[in-house]
């Protein structure tokens, strides 16, 4: 699966608070109440509608924050001469210490950063610098509605899922795991505790797995 940083520049909302533009009725001289009334209304039905966005959503009549999140990203060293895994951990505001959320391929890193168009040109090569080599690490930060929401789009990003991957050492027959978020098909080398590298395939989704992991 192949995933571009370029961005979907679909976040603006905007209202033009100009009553006879929508009825042809003249210039924009303030609405009726009722009109006023259900103008607030569209702009919270909104709100509810992008909460899940990495991205700061103020309500007009109170412009409250959401709150930033600290995204941790760190390479992992290398194994068998391919690029290491980066290990995914994630800061609250009010919450120590940092959650845990597993490891990401770079395809997956990249799918998640040009999703919503949250991080700029500039950031995105900032990133990629960062993690270049190994124990490369970077922190960058989004805002949502909570940590759950967080959560839930970093670990449960559709067709890039973290998802927990079991396999088995084919030199000592130790079983092992590791929570990997990765393209279908993507093949990585792990490194057993007895030191053999052991290839393992990303497997396709089973029917009623879940987004995040377990």
């Amino acid at each position: 699966m192949e995933n571009d940083d370029r961005f979907e520049r679909g976040d603006s909302f905007r209202r033009t608070g100009q009553a006879g533009a929508a009825n042809g009725s003249g210039t924009g001289r303030l609405k009726p109440p009722q009109e006023n009334s259900r103008r607030q209304t569209d702009v919270l039905s909104f709100r509810r509608r992008v909460v899940s966005a990495p991205v700061a959503v103020s309500r007009a009549a109170d412009r409250v924050t959401l709150p930033p999140f600290e995204i941790a990203l760190t390479r992992l060293p290398q194994v068998d001469g391919a690029a290491g895994l980066i290990l995914l951990t994630v800061g609250a505001p009010d919450r120590q210490p940092s959650t845990p959320v597993g490891t990401l391929t770079d395809a997956a890193l990249r799918g998640r950063l040009g999703h919503f168009g949250a991080h700029d040109a500039n950031e995105i090569a900032a990133i990629r610098k960062a993690l270049s080599t190994d124990g490369g690490e970077i922190t960058i930060h989004e805002s949502w509605a909570g940590l759950s929401a967080c959560l839930q789009f970093w670990s449960g990003f559709v067709g890039l899922q973290i998802r927990r991957i079991s396999w088995t050492c084919g030199n000592c027959g130790e079983p092992a795991h590791e929570n990997i978020g990765g393209s279908v098909g993507e093949t990585l080398p792990r490194l057993c505790k007895c030191g053999v590298v052991t290839r393992i395939t990303l497997p396709k989704y089973a029917p009623d797995s879940a987004s995040a992991p377990r």
